[in-house]
């Protein structure tokens, strides 16, 4: 397996680890009332999952759009 294969792969894992996490802490910050002290921290680990997604997925165009 090459280095490329072995870099899509975990790209691959991550992105489906990113929009597991994100899908998880949207229905914890959906459940989550709106007293509760740590749903402003939650919905803050959710733009930042969403941003890490973003990133994980431009790294992939950008694998995806160099031959090695």
């Amino acid at each position: 397996m090459s280095q490329r294969e072995l870099a899509k792969i975990h790209i691959e894992v991550l992105i489906r680890l990113a929009e597991k996490v994100e899908k998880d802490l949207k229905e914890a910050y959906e459940r989550i009332p709106a007293y509760f002290s740590a749903k402003p921290y939650i919905h803050r680990a959710l733009r930042n999952v969403e941003n890490m997604r973003k990133i994980i997925r431009e790294l992939d165009s950008f694998i995806s759009s160099h031959k090695g």
